[in-house]
């Protein structure tokens, strides 16, 4: 449902929604508006956590204009101007991006993977992994990789069991 409606919202508004879609659904409170805000596109069902509950009342800011009420209209702006304010923005509301120096030290090595078990089913391979999130533990994953991949970069999922 949210690929649709993204769709139509690319095909609706062409660069602002492509650009909106690229950088994902942020959401920031603000008191009032302003004219350039993109409308509420989402209202959180019933069963959403109480935090989301109340977002379909803030509107998303534009993602073309700065806070100054600039227009940006040259990728340069974009990376300059317009996407560190709104990662300040995102930084303010949801906190640090990245753990703090002290943090880590929890971090395990993740290239010291634990292999479990290796097998060959119908179009890729399924591999049970036991990964060192931090350093006390091990976490179970599963990681799944497409036949006839190429060694190095290729496509593969990993999720956490």
């Amino acid at each position: 449902m949210g690929q649709t409606i993204a769709r139509q919202n690319i095909a609706r508004q062409g660069r602002r929604a492509a650009l909106w879609l690229l950088t994902g659904f942020l959401t920031i409170p603000v008191a009032a508006a302003p004219a350039s805000a993109q409308p509420r596109y989402h209202t959180p069902p019933d069963n959403a956590h109480p935090l989301m509950q109340r977002q379909h009342e803030y509107s998303l800011p534009s993602l073309l204009v700065s806070d100054d009420g600039g227009t940006v209209e040259s990728a340069e702006a974009w990376h300059h101007i317009r996407r560190p304010e709104l990662m300040a923005h995102w930084i303010r509301v949801l906190g640090e991006l990245g753990p703090t120096a002290a943090d880590s030290g929890w971090f395990g090595d993740i290239t010291q993977a634990v292999e479990i078990s290796r097998e060959q089913r119908d179009g890729y391979t399924r591999v049970e992994l036991q990964l060192p999130m931090e350093t006390d533990f091990l976490q179970p994953h599963l990681l799944l990789i497409p036949d006839h991949a190429a060694p190095g970069s290729c496509p593969a999922v990993i999720a956490h069991v």
